[in-house]
């Protein structure tokens, strides 16, 4: 009887070992929720970036960029300035101009 007694304590888990088991679950149980919970954010980043990457290909689509090496200044930075401000020599800008 008193080696049944210590053959049944040595396969049966000690409340120590079963407190371990217990905490190591939760551990694992918390380590899993934050990874789902980051999969989810990710999920949801990367369809939002297919979207928006779908709406600027449908944007450029529609409206194309200037081309801003245009001689005749028709479209690009150059349709901004004044025909005066354009025939100026380049020496004479402001920034060089005495006080």
């Amino acid at each position: 009887s008193h080696l049944k007694l210590k053959h049944i304590e040595s396969t049966s888990p000690s409340s120590q070992k079963m407190s371990e088991d217990k905490t190591l679950s939760k551990k694992l149980q918390m380590f899993e929720g934050r990874m789902t919970s980051h999969r989810r954010k990710l999920a949801l980043m990367y369809r939002a970036s297919e979207a928006n990457q779908i709406k600027t290909s449908l944007k450029i689509a529609n409206n194309p960029l200037p081309v801003l090496n245009d001689i005749n200044g028709n479209s690009g930075p150059k349709q901004y300035f004044n025909q005066s401000t354009l025939n100026q020599k380049k020496g004479n800008c402001l920034h060089d101009s005495p006080p």
